[in-house]
């Protein structure tokens, strides 16, 4: 359940990339060779792809918050870990991810986290799957 899942079901899609991300690469490209009209949901505000500096670290929260607002039912976030980590330090990447989970508490937002294998392996990883502390 993904970003194609969410544009079918006409949910709102924020999609952080980096700014530099080959087009072959994107998130777009992928779901075009899949056969999403990546343009009319984009034209739509069905989905956003947003670069990682206005994403990230608190960025995301004001552009779920509008999406709701706007009326849509759910809002799915996701980004290559990593690209942020490119971009963020391990601690305010777990930071990130403590937050990120007490929204997905409400029911209306999702997080997708892409992580490769290597990088699901590495040392901050059991700090992203910690249990909350008090």
């Amino acid at each position: 359940m993904g970003v194609r899942y969410g544009i079918e079901r006409d949910e709102k899609i924020l999609y952080a990339e980096p700014e530099d991300e080959p087009p072959q690469r994107s998130v777009r490209a992928t779901l075009r060779e899949q056969g999403v009209d990546v343009d009319a949901a984009t034209a739509e505000g069905r989905m956003q792809v947003v670069p990682l500096p206005e994403f990230y670290p608190t960025g995301y929260l004001p552009m779920v918050e509008r999406a709701l607002a706007d009326g849509f039912e759910a809002v799915r976030i996701t980004a290559e870990a990593e690209a942020v980590l490119r971009f963020l330090s391990e601690d305010a990447y777990a930071a990130v991810e403590r937050d990120v989970d007490g929204w997905c508490r409400t029911g209306r937002f999702s997080s997708l986290c892409q992580c490769s294998d290597a990088i699901s392996h590495a040392s901050w990883l059991p700090r992203t799957t910690a249990p909350a502390t008090s």
